[in-house]
């Protein structure tokens, strides 16, 4: 991981191949975090990006409720 101080904030990046993520829930996926005062990179982490399927991807959608039936 990456930072990259931008004066008022701080920039996490990921390395490459890689995705920051949460480490208290491993929820979140993104690519880019700016931090704020009261936050610290120790929060966070990098994971590899991974390999969904479109299967996957309707999955995670199904369990969050949403209707993928396009019939």
């Amino acid at each position: 991981m990456r930072t990259i101080d931008e004066g008022l904030f701080i920039k996490l990046l990921p390395d490459e191949g890689m995705i920051l993520t949460d480490v208290a829930t491993e929820t979140m996926r993104t690519g880019e975090i700016d931090l704020g005062k009261s936050d610290s990179a120790d929060n966070y982490k990098d994971i590899p990006i991974p390999d969904l399927t479109v299967d996957d991807t309707l999955q995670m959608l199904n369990q969050l409720g949403v209707d993928t039936n396009d019939q």
